[in-house]
């Protein structure tokens, strides 16, 4: 616990300095969320009327998807301010759900209590071995299914745009690992992996532009290249992981 506390505390102590200037975001959830909650009910089963936590939930994207679609959000971080942010944006747009802080390393509640344990742009900014013990502490207290979105490490041009900020000091996240899948992780934290897939193509042609620039029509060619290769998990920014518990 000693470490995982350490790697915590690096994590969010960068963050919350990154959050300092941040302006906060509010109202509905944006497409790449609602896709995310697609592609849920897809692989496992329609989310109205289940528990959601959101591990790391930031400002609160994922619990106001999940909520959207009917489902009970509990949104949970290490940071005060961003659980007070997520739980008020709910509570805006007349959505259940409620806040808790805590740690994804040891979360406040027993075994089996929610339907659904989500995490986006959480597990990337920790090695594998504390990866591992979050993911086993969501798969502890999920009863249906754990959710992770990640940078997509499969992606050449994330990984391009990735490096080149990062050499120019331009880079905003701090410590990420550019992870090419979680299916042996989530299998090795006791879960069956129901589906692996990756999308959202614009924010990696955003990173590309920051990177390097692009002008318009070379914007618009990557961008249909990439969707003409819907079916290729190297395509997109975004990685969703979801592995069953029941």
């Amino acid at each position: 616990m000693g470490r995982h506390r350490g790697a915590e505390e690096r994590v969010i102590g960068h963050w919350r300095n990154h959050w300092s200037g941040m302006r906060l975001v509010s109202g509905p959830a944006a497409a790449n969320e609602r896709r995310l909650v697609e592609i849920v009910e897809a692989a496992w089963r329609p989310v109205g009327g289940k528990s959601v936590l959101e591990v790391g939930c930031g400002q609160g994207s994922i619990s106001v998807a999940f909520a959207e679609r009917g489902a009970m959000a509990l949104c949970l971080d290490s940071a005060e301010r961003a659980v007070c942010h997520s739980a008020a944006r709910l509570a805006s747009l007349n959505l259940h759900g409620y806040g808790c802080v805590g740690s994804g390393f040891d979360l406040p509640l027993a075994s089996d209590a929610v339907d659904v344990v989500a995490g986006g742009g959480l597990l990337e900014h920790f090695a594998r071995d504390l990866r591992l013990a979050m993911l086993a502490e969501m798969s502890r207290v999920s009863r249906g299914c754990v959710v992770t979105l990640v940078p997509n490490g499969l992606d050449p041009f994330y990984r391009f745009a990735k490096r080149h900020l990062q050499q120019t000091n331009r880079w905003p996240w701090g410590e990420e690992h550019s992870l090419r899948g979680l299916s042996a992780e989530f299998e090795e934290a006791g879960m069956t992996v129901v589906h692996e897939c990756s999308y959202d193509p614009q924010t990696t042609v955003d990173l590309v532009r920051d990177a390097i620039g692009l002008m318009p029509d070379q914007a618009d060619a990557l961008i249909r290249w990439q969707a003409d290769e819907d079916d290729d998990i190297s395509c997109g920014y975004r990685l969703v992981t979801i592995g069953a518990v029941d």
